[in-house]
C-alpha cells in the first residue's frame, strides 16, 4: 500500500473519530483546528515524503489520545469516579486537571448571571490563567461539556510535538527533527498530560514557539514577525505561570549574548566590567556593603525555596528531602545569610536539579503508580545520556543557535528544582522540559550512531 492511500485511510479515521466521539458541544471547534492543523502542514512543508511523515504522525498521535481521552471519560462516567467542587462536577483524570477546569464552569455561570459572583469569585481568584480562561470560554459558547474540552489539551500535545520538529529541524537537520518529532508525539507521559486537562501541555506549546521565534530571529529571517511572535508568547506564558515570564526573558537575554561574535562580547563584558567598577568604587567611599547586599538577596531566595519545599514536603504524600533536616524542623527566621555562600548553593542547585532530573530512584520506589511509570524512567534516562551527547558536539561544532533552548532548559529548570520536593509533582513539571532535551538526545543518538557505523578513527 503507497504511503499516500495510508495518509488518505488515516485522515478518514481522524475525521470520523473527531465527528463521532465530540458530538456534545464545541465540537465542530475542535474538528476546525484539527483540519487548520493538516491544512498548515500541507502548505509549509513542500517536500512530499516529509509533508506526508509529519501528516501520519499528528493523526495517530490526535487519534491515540483521543481514544485514551474517551476511554478514561467513559470509565470515569460508569464508575461515577468525579470531582466535586461547590455545586459543580468535573470529569478529569487527575485532581490538578479539575482545578482548572471545574472551577472553569463556575466563572461560566458567573458570565451567564446565573450564580451570584460574591459567592464564587474569591475561590476562582485562585486561579485565574489563560489556560482557565479558555476553559471558560468554551463552557460559555458551548455549554458545559467535560469531553469536548479535553481535546483541546489534545491539540496543544499534538501541535507542541510538530514544534518541537520545526526547533529540531532548524538546529540539527531533518533527521534529528523526525526522531525528536516521534518521541515527542508519542512519550507515554506526554500523552497522559494531554489528555489531563493539565497546563503542562499548553506550557510546551507556548514555549517552543517561543524558542523557535528565537532561533529565527538569530538566523535573521523576518526579525519582525518571529519577534511579534516571541512577545505574544511571552505574554501568554504571563497569563499561565507570571512568574516564569523574567526567567523565560533571562534564559532568551543569555542565549542572544551567546550568539554575539566575539568583538561585541568583548565589548559588552568591558561596559559591565567599568560599570561594576564604578559601582565598587561608590560602595567603598560610602560605607555601602554590596557583598553583604548580595548575600542577603540570595539568602532571601534561597528561604524563599526552602520554605516552598519544606511546605510540600512536610505535607501528605511521596516528598523527598533537598536541603539539611534542619531546615525542616526550625523557624527560617534563624537561617544566616552565611548559611548560603557560593558553595552552599551550588551544591544545593546540583542536588535539586538531580533529584527533579531523576524522581523517583529506584530505592525510593513506594507506589504502584511509581512501579508502573518505571519503564518509561528507564527510556528517559537513556535520553539524558544522549542528551548530554548532544550538548557537547553542539558545543564542539560550534551551533551556537543551540543555547537557545538549553539557555532556556537551564533558566527555567533550576529555580523549579530547588523549590520541588513532591516526587510526582517533579515527574510531570520536568515533562515541560522533555521535549527540548529530546532534541538534544536525537543528536546524541544519530551522532552515536554515525560514529559507531564508521568507527572510532
Amino acid at each position: 500500500m503507497s504511503i499516500d492511500k495510508s495518509l488518505l485511510k488515516t485522515l478518514f479515521l481522524g475525521f470520523l473519530l473527531g465527528t463521532m466521539i465530540t458530538i456534545d458541544g464545541g465540537s465542530l471547534v475542535i474538528a476546525f483546528f484539527f483540519f487548520l492543523t493538516i491544512i498548515f502542514l500541507n502548505k509549509k512543508f513542500k517536500d512530499e515524503e516529509e509533508k506526508n511523515f509529519l501528516l501520519i504522525v499528528f493523526l495517530w498521535g490526535f487519534i491515540i489520545r483521543a481514544f485514551i481521552c474517551v476511554a478514561a471519560h467513559a470509565y470515569n462516567e460508569v464508575s461515577g469516579n468525579v470531582y466535586h467542587y461547590m455545586i459543580y462536577t468535573g470529569n478529569c483524570i487527575f485532581g490538578d486537571g479539575a482545578f482548572e477546569s471545574v472551577k472553569a464552569k463556575g466563572l461560566a455561570d458567573i458570565w451567564q448571571r446565573k450564580i451570584d459572583p460574591a459567592i464564587f469569585l474569591p475561590f476562582i481568584k485562585e486561579v485565574r490563567s489563560l489556560h482557565f480562561y479558555i476553559y471558560s470560554i468554551f463552557y460559555y459558547l458551548f455549554g458545559q461539556h467535560d469531553l469536548s474540552v479535553k481535546f483541546i489539551n489534545i491539540l496543544y500535545g499534538t501541535t507542541g510535538a510538530i514544534m518541537i520538529y520545526l526547533i529540531a529541524k532548524e538546529l540539527f537537520g531533518k533527521k534529528t527533527a523526525k526522531i525528536s518529532y516521534m518521541f515527542t508525539m508519542f512519550f507515554p507521559s506526554l500523552i497522559l498530560w494531554s489528555v489531563s486537562n493539565l497546563k503542562e501541555t499548553v506550557q510546551i506549546l507556548i514555549f517552543s514557539i517561543w524558542i523557535y521565534s528565537l532561533i529565527m530571529i538569530g538566523k535573521g529571517i523576518r526579525r519582525r514577525k518571529y519577534l511579534l511572535l516571541a512577545a505574544i508568547s511571552a505574554l501568554f506564558t504571563m497569563y499561565i505561570r507570571d512568574r516564569m515570564v523574567v526567567l523565560l526573558l533571562a534564559g532568551a537575554a543569555a542565549s542572544f549574548f551567546c550568539l554575539l561574535d566575539m568583538r561585541l562580547k568583548k565589548i559588552l563584558i568591558a561596559v559591565t566590567l567599568f560599570l561594576a567598577a564604578i559601582f565598587l568604587t561608590y560602595s567603598f567611599f560610602s560605607g555601602f556593603d554590596i557583598i553583604l547586599m548580595l548575600r542577603l538577596k540570595v539568602a532571601s531566595f534561597m528561604k524563599t525555596a526552602i520554605s516552598w519545599q519544606a511546605g510540600v514536603y512536610l505535607a501528605n504524600g511521596y516528598n523527598y528531602m533537598i536541603y539539611p533536616p534542619q531546615f525542616y524542623t526550625h523557624e527560617l527566621s534563624h537561617i544566616s545569610v552565611y548559611m548560603f555562600g557560593p558553595i552552599e548553593v551550588l551544591h544545593y542547585i546540583v542536588k535539586s536539579v538531580f533529584f527533579f532530573l531523576t524522581m523517583p530512584l529506584p530505592w525510593m520506589i513506594v507506589s504502584l503508580k511509581q512501579v508502573i511509570v518505571y519503564p518509561q524512567l528507564l527510556l528517559w534516562y537513556v535520553l539524558l545520556l544522549f542528551s548530554l551527547i548532544g550538548v557537547t558536539r553542539a558545543f564542539i561544532e560550534g551551533n551556537r543557535l543551540s543555547y537557545i533552548p538549553l539557555m532556556f532548559i537551564l533558566a527555567l529548570m533550576i529555580p523549579m528544582a530547588l523549590v520541588s520536593s513532591n516526587m510526582g509533582t517533579a515527574f510531570r513539571h520536568r515533562d515541560i522540559f522533555t521535549p527540548f532535551i529530546i532534541i538534544f538526545a536525537s543528536y546524541g543518538i544519530i551522532w552515536f550512531n554515525t560514529r559507531t557505523r564508521t568507527g572510532y578513527k
